[in-house]
């Protein structure tokens, strides 16, 4: 019975192992979005910073009502696009979040299959002890009392 719990204790742990092992990829991937969003996100910021269509080439006056209404849809597409990589950055941060809960619940899980797998393996070890020094007993018993004198 023993032999059998170990069995059960260590496939459970096994399976937990792996689950815990795709949650970690998940999260490596998950981490790689959040870099590529950052860096998104830097790289909107720069275009913002550098654009300044105050600073036209013939002066505002001279501006036409085309060139306004591009540079003012320009900006509007950064600040658009600004938003929504920010809420996407957002809702992979939660992904993150969930992610790394799920990986502590499966790293407390893994932990209490070892310690229940250890528990079980000293159990069996414990019996088979049990049982090799009685055997031992009773051949030491037999021994003696084959070559006791009478």
């Amino acid at each position: 019975m023993t032999k059998l719990k170990e069995e059960i204790w260590a496939s459970l742990k096994d399976r937990v192992n792996r689950a815990l092992k795709h949650e970690k990829q998940n999260l490596g991937t998950v981490f790689l979005e959040l870099k590529q969003l950052s860096r998104t996100l830097d790289e909107l910021a720069e275009m913002k910073k550098d654009y300044h269509p105050d600073q036209l080439r013939f002066g505002q006056e001279s501006a036409s009502i085309g060139q306004l209404q591009r540079n003012w849809n320009f900006l509007t597409g950064l600040e658009e696009a600004t938003r929504k990589t920010n809420q996407q950055k957002l809702m992979v941060k939660k992904k993150e979040r969930a992610i790394r809960q799920q990986c502590l619940k499966l790293e407390n899980e893994l932990r209490k299959y070892e310690m229940l797998e250890s528990r079980e393996v000293k159990k069996r070890k414990k019996s088979e002890a049990l049982i090799d020094q009685k055997l031992s007993d009773e051949i030491s018993t037999n021994h003696w009392l084959r070559n006791r004198p009478v």
